[in-house]
């Protein structure tokens, strides 16, 4: 992620030091775990050390520590205070050190310039606790009056961490142990042990460090839930404190604790408890600070006390500045292009009417240009005339208060933005499943996946472990021979391979030549075990091609096929084929001569037996067959006599609920783009599901799942297929919709994620609507609403907390709330506009009740893909791709629906369309310039549409993506594309 932030540089460079200090501890300690003392030690449960694990939860920096806390030497008892204990030895007791400490009496004396020239000296104590004494309170050290910086540590087993603070320099260090819930065990060892450690870092300077007194408390209570709602308000001398008041049991009251720094820095000394006896625990508590420094700003956080001081995790953060109550803390972002948004956080803002306004380069915005001004926020727009390349300062205003100023650079409008962040999990990554396809196994049960998108074939053991990857580009159907070379057939083309496994060597399986003279195209490929004999589906040409020898020597199924898919042997010899136009599955004789066939085209009740798009089909020794049914998303069963026997599956997608492939319901597999399937011992198939991403190993005869295999399971955060964005343009958070996962997730303008919802059918939990369809679409986000598209038909309304829900628009029709192509929608204020693309018009919401409807130009649009709405000027785009490729862009007016004027550039464009908040239209197509391209309209009817620039070139560099499938603009600047090669969420920004 690159950024320009002014104090990011300086927070890079502690948090490096930091994470020197912490990762050469890791070192030291796993060094420990190998040598010193062995009287007496423990093997402890800690988690396996991962260094990459860094991170900052309740606002304590953390890291990874080695596994078991092995090598430490045992401590006398704590002594017993009631229900607290209270662990307390001096600096000298017992401890283990291994670089640059010594005993001076009862103290310990670490000093990192006689560390080997490290500069790092830690001491590790370890302390055997009360078996009720679990939770932790703080850990506490006394140091001596000419002691250098340090650091506080302790052994956290819920995390397999060492959790850390610092630095700290004063004689008294604390280190509150606040874990995120209560949480059995987390600080003690199943033997009833606790490991904390104190060390000095300094690889420059002075780093002595003298141990008076160690001091760890522990309780039977539980820590209580986190307070929230905290805010700060800045009054005439003293800041006040409010949150929200809680009703929980044994709530003593609750601490305050303030410091320069905002508590996600590392700069933990800086953190001071404000009040000496709890604040009370009232039903609306309240905490007025007056020691504050002037002139600062301060950031405050609280924590819920309950018995023997133990105490939550901190509430959220809350800002203010003990100088004056009007101030600018951030500006987001801090680079803007001419007429974009730029949010401003901070605090004394009054929200009142228009006595807040915001002052740009000394002139006072209108104020139409400020919005969503609150007591600590507001957003402003900058002028479309203002200087470009230059930096200038913005200030808000308050009545008669001006507030000390912030810069913002304006950059030129055709600069191309570059990364701000990659949001998700790439698909990329060895063994997992990117568009599975055909499947196949050999003599040891061995599984093999081709992965078209990926470009290989991943090869696993009979129990899914990852064995090996070949490459090899858009792989589709393959075959196993006896020796164990693969058989690929490429594309739909005349490619045909065979791949050595022991040398990795790819040569021709058919020459090329023989293959194009006579193959129409066809993705699927059969042989005999040695290979001699292959057969290819040439689907194009309603036939079934054998080659001997590398020659044809026969087609099949000439007068008999209509669109032919996958061909395989059966155990006899003979050659089945699945027919997708013809929904039929065929059974020919080695000679050619028709034996059977089953017509699945006939409209069943039920519709058990039907089949609506065969696609591939496996072979059983006992002359059984199985085929997979890509619309039904249905596996069906067949007998060695050629009768219909059976069916599973259903369609549905990877819902997050875990890696293995299970139906949400617990009942048979849901699929989504069913390709492959192979036979498998033991009553068993192979399965591939090309949309899901996944594959997976099922009972033949009821579809149980018995083994996933390389699983993508998306996490919250993750896409598979990330297609379509919206923004609440109050605080910048959106909204990204998965065309796979029909999950719609919600983030903050800084990437966190806030909420996530799946919008499928029947399934409990976070499932919210009938089942719609499977192909979500479009997503809108206006005045507290969501809305949705989905495939053809339906449009449904959201509230943005997910707890309800309404259609709006459904069926197959021309009527009214009607759609015949629904996908593309836009909004302004309370109106939402629906794209009706076989209808050939707009259909018009306002506050989810049909308005009317908008007629697009005649002569009619045979394509309309995509619209955005300009609300500036009250303009319509509406993205046309006719069915001849001429592509255009229309621009009507949008309460009219009159035609202004069309851009035609005389070649095809890519299926989106977005829109700036400048007024820009920017539209996906692919030449030198890039992948999307930016176009100023005319300010009036029929003008010149004037060229910018092209952006987001193809490939992994700084501005640049592999696929855009869907695109939105933000009011701030941040260009939000699916990535669909990516799998991610790639985030643009000036």
């Amino acid at each position: 992620m690159t950024r320009d932030f002014t104090g990011e540089r300086a927070w890079r460079a502690q948090y490096q030091t930091l994470l020197l200090a912490a990762l050469t501890l890791l070192a030291l300690l796993a060094l420990a775990s190998c040598g010193g003392s062995s009287s007496g030690l423990e093997q402890g449960s800690g988690a396996a050390a991962d260094p990459a694990a860094l991170s900052a939860p309740n606002d304590a920096p953390r890291t990874a520590a080695p596994a078991g806390f092995d090598g430490l030497p045992q401590m006398p008892a704590g002594e017993r205070k009631a229900s607290q204990t209270a662990l307390l030895m001096n600096g000298s007791e017992q401890f283990e050190a291994y670089s640059g400490a010594q005993v001076s009496g009862n103290r310990l004396v670490l000093d990192g310039g006689n560390a080997s020239g490290m500069g790092l000296a830690w001491a590790i104590y370890e302390f055997t606790t009360s078996e009720n004494a679990k939770y932790p309170v703080e850990l506490r050290v006394e140091t001596g009056v000419d002691s250098a910086e340090y650091w506080l540590a302790v052994a956290d087993y819920s995390a397999g961490r060492w959790q850390f603070s610092g630095p700290f320099n004063s004689v008294l260090g604390t280190l509150p142990l606040l874990p995120t819930g209560p949480q059995v065990g987390d600080y003690v060892s199943p033997g009833g042990r606790a490991y904390a450690a104190v060390i000095s870092y300094n690889p420059s300077g002075d780093s002595r460090v003298v141990v008076e007194q160690l001091e760890l408390k522990l309780s039977q209570n539980p820590p209580p839930t986190p307070p929230t709602g905290l805010t700060a308000t800045p009054l005439s001398g003293s800041v006040r404190l409010n949150w929200n008041g809680s009703a929980l049991e044994g709530l003593m009251g609750y601490n305050v604790y303030y410091s320069t720094q905002s508590f996600s820095l590392p700069e933990q000394s800086l953190v001071t408890r404000a009040n000496d006896a709890l604040v009370p625990a009232t039903p609306n508590p309240s905490y007025e600070l007056i020691e504050l420094e002037p002139n600062k700003t301060y950031y405050f956080r609280v924590a819920a006390v309950v018995g023997d001081q133990v105490e939550s995790a901190l509430s959220n953060q809350a800002v203010a500045s003990s100088s004056y109550s009007l101030f600018i803390d951030e500006l987001f972002p801090p680079r803007q292009y001419p007429g974009f948004w730029v949010y401003v956080e901070g605090a004394g803002f009054d929200p009142a009417g228009t006595n807040t306004r915001v002052i740009y380069g000394g002139e006072q915005l209108p104020a139409d240009h400020v919005a969503n001004v609150s007591a600590t926020g507001l957003r402003f727009r900058v002028p479309l005339d203002a200087e470009v390349e230059v930096s200038t300062d913005v200030q808000v205003k308050v009545g008669a208060a001006l507030s000390s100023p912030a810069p913002v650079v304006t950059v030129h409008p055709s600069t191309p933005p570059k990364n701000w962040a990659h949001v998700g999990k790439t698909l990329y990554q060895s063994f997992e499943m990117y568009e599975p396809r055909g499947v196949a196994t050999d003599l040891q049960g061995n599984l093999y996946v081709a992965q078209g998108m990926a470009g290989r074939i991943s090869v696993y053991d009979p129990e899914g472990f990852p064995l090996r990857e070949f490459w090899l580009d858009g792989p589709e159907d393959i075959e196993v021979l006896s020796n164990g070379d693969i058989l690929v057939k490429q594309g739909g083309g005349a490619e045909v391979y065979r791949i050595d496994q022991e040398t990795g060597q790819v040569h021709w399986a058919l020459d090329f030549d023989t293959v194009d003279a006579v193959l129409n195209g066809g993705w699927f490929i059969a042989a005999n075990s040695s290979g001699s004999v292959i057969y290819l589906s040439d689907a194009n040409a309603h036939c079934i091609r054998k080659f001997e020898g590398g020659v044809q020597t026969l087609v099949i199924g000439e007068a008999i096929l209509e669109h032919p898919n996958d061909v395989e042997l059966d155990s006899s010899g003979n050659i089945v084929v699945v027919d997708d136009h013809a929904d039929s599955v065929f059974w020919f004789a080695p000679d050619g001569s028709l034996l059977d066939s089953y017509d699945g085209s006939a409209d069943l009740d039920p519709s058990d037996g039907e089949l609506r798009q065969p696609l591939s089909v496996a072979t059983f020794a006992d002359g059984s067959v199985m085929v997979t049914d890509r619309e039904r998303d249905r596996v069906l069963r067949f007998d060695a006599s050629h009768n219909f026997s059976g069916e599973w599956g259903r369609g549905g997608f990877a819902d997050g609920s875990s890696l293995n492939l299970p139906s949400p319901l617990g009942e048979e597999a849901w699929f989504w783009g069913l390709y492959g399937i192979a036979a498998l011992p033991g009553g068993r198939v192979l399965v591939s599901d090309e949309y899901n991403q996944r594959s997976g190993i099922f009972n033949k005869n009821d579809g149980t799942l018995i083994q996933g295999l390389g699983d993508y399971d998306p996490l919250p955060g993750e896409f598979i297929q990330p297609q379509a964005f919206a923004v609440r343009e109050s605080d910048g958070a959106f909204a990204v919709l998965d065309g796979t996962t029909y999950c719609c997730t919600i983030l903050d303008r800084k990437n966190k994620l806030l909420d996530m919802a799946y919008l499928e059918t029947g399934v409990d939990g976070d499932i919210l609507t009938g089942r719609l369809d499977r192909t979500p679409s479009n997503v809108a986000w206006t005045n507290g609403k969501l809305y949705f598209t989905h495939g053809y038909t339906v449009l449904t309304e959201f509230s943005e907390d997910f707890e309800s829900y309404k259609v709006l628009g459904v069926d197959w029709g021309s009527d009214p709330t009607e759609f015949k192509g629904n996908g593309a929608m836009a909004v302004d204020g309370s109106l939402l506009y629906a794209l009706d693309r076989d209808n050939d018009r707009i259909q018009v919401f306002d506050d989810g009740t049909y308005s009317h409807s908008i007629a697009l130009p005649d002569p009619a649009n045979t394509n309309a893909d995509d619209m955005v709405l300009d609300r500036d000027h009250g303009w319509l785009f509406i993205l046309d791709r006719p069915w001849n490729d001429q592509s255009r862009i229309l621009r009507l007016n949008a309460e009219s629906g009159a035609l202004i004027d069309s851009w035609v550039p005389g070649f095809g464009l890519g299926g989106v369309l977005a829109l700036d908040p400048a007024g820009y239209v920017y539209v996906y197509y692919w030449d030198s310039d890039g992948l999307m391209h930016k176009l100023k309209p005319p300010a009036q009817a029929n003008g010149e549409w004037q060229y910018m620039c092209g952006l987001a070139g193809y490939g992994d560099g700084d501005g640049n993506v592999r696929s855009i499938y869907g695109m939105s603009v933000s009011p701030d600047g941040r260009f939000l594309i699916g990535d669909r090669d990516r799998r991610q969420v790639v985030i643009l920004a000036p």
